[in-house]
């Protein structure tokens, strides 16, 4: 499968100075993983995907490290707790409460390069309900051209780490995407761990590597219009990609392991939607969202002092951390932490 040619440099739109020129696919190695994915955790919804608004108290008694379940929670599924992963810390966690983004995170603004019919607006990302909404429509603002929405993690990079994102779609379209980018700009490299491809039922992890941009992809099936949780595991001996990781059921869906294809570079987390009018011949039909309940994030233990530490309050030491459904702590009692990197692939594995 041909991989669509993404923006040089989303970053360009809103940083000035970021260099990058046009890339070229120079190799490209796909391996497919076709599988219809079981839907594990996913809230259930009305037809239309609408679920009634939460009250304020409600949205504010949900939070990373809550100590009790809430099924108001957007997703009905509660962060990875902090002790999740045996040798890893959770060195952050938001599930974006309040009306305005957390600290570090930064909104798009400008024409990606790469894409010159394509436009970032601040005023297409918004909080709400307990949930980072990004939205593509037809703005009068913009000469009724398609504009989608953006946001970066700019306020935290580092070399290696778990990034885990809950996330759905409100229809089809435009493509949504979860990923790494390097902190300088220096494109590559690039991980994209989630991208739609304008589908309701495919996704996509790519891998961007070398100077040439060597590419390495693969796929998979599932309804993206409910909510799944979408990682990557990066370290310096392989990139694993997983779905649905909840600390008793997981799917990994492609796994990379050659050292050119492992970025050693800092690099941040951005979420962003992208209309490819012009490039790609791949406008929506209608307006779509990216809804996103919450971000976690994980660093090694032996990294911890270059990237550093922390905070004291995310170092569990009981199996089922508080938080977590009561149901899901019956079914893991008595296990240790799960360890990471992760195990055997159970549906496909990428050379």
């Amino acid at each position: 499968m041909e991989h669509l040619d993404r923006r040089v440099a989303a970053r360009g739109a809103r940083t000035a100075g970021a260099s990058g020129t046009p890339r070229r696919a120079v190799a490209i190695a796909a391996a497919a993983a076709a599988v219809s994915l079981v839907l594990l955790g996913a809230a259930p919804t009305s037809a239309s995907g609408a679920r009634a608004p939460r009250s304020a108290a409600n949205v504010a008694a949900l939070h990373c490290g809550s100590p009790r379940y809430d099924s108001n929670e957007p997703s009905e599924l509660l962060p990875l707790p902090a002790n999740a992963f045996r040798g890893w810390t959770r060195t952050y966690c938001t599930d974006f409460r309040g009306s305005s983004l957390p600290a570090g995170w930064s909104k798009f603004d400008g024409v990606p390069k790469g894409d010159p019919a394509g436009r970032f607006a601040p005023s297409h990302v918004a909080l709400y309900d307990g949930m980072l909404v990004l939205s593509t429509w037809r703005d009068a603002r913009y000469h009724g051209d398609w504009v989608s929405g953006g946001v970066c993690q700019c306020g935290v990079a580092r070399s290696y780490g778990a990034y885990f994102v809950r996330s759905r779609l409100s229809a089809a379209g435009v493509s949504d995407v979860e990923l790494l980018w390097p902190k300088d700009n220096s494109w590559p490299p690039e991980i994209d761990f989630f991208e739609s491809m304008q589908r309701p039922n495919l996704t996509t992890f790519t891998d961007h590597y070398t100077k040439q941009d060597h590419v390495t992809q693969g796929w998979l099936r599932a309804d993206l219009l409910r909510w799944h949780t979408w990682g990557v595991v990066w370290t310096p001996r392989s990139i694993k990609f997983v779905v649905d990781w909840n600390t008793v059921d997981w799917t990994m869906w492609g796994e990379l392991r050659q050292p050119a294809q492992i970025p050693t570079v800092p690099m941040t987390l951005d979420l962003q939607q992208q209309s490819w009018c012009m490039i790609y011949d791949a406008c929506p039909s209608k307006t779509s969202s990216m809804m996103v309940d919450w971000v976690a994030e994980f660093v090694p233990d032996g990294l911890l002092g270059r990237h550093g530490a922390a905070p004291a309050s995310s170092r569990a030491t009981r199996a089922c951390a508080p938080g977590v459904p009561r149901q899901l702590c019956a079914r893991n009692a008595g296990r240790a932490p799960v360890a990471l990197p992760l195990a055997t692939p159970t549906t496909s594995q990428v050379p």
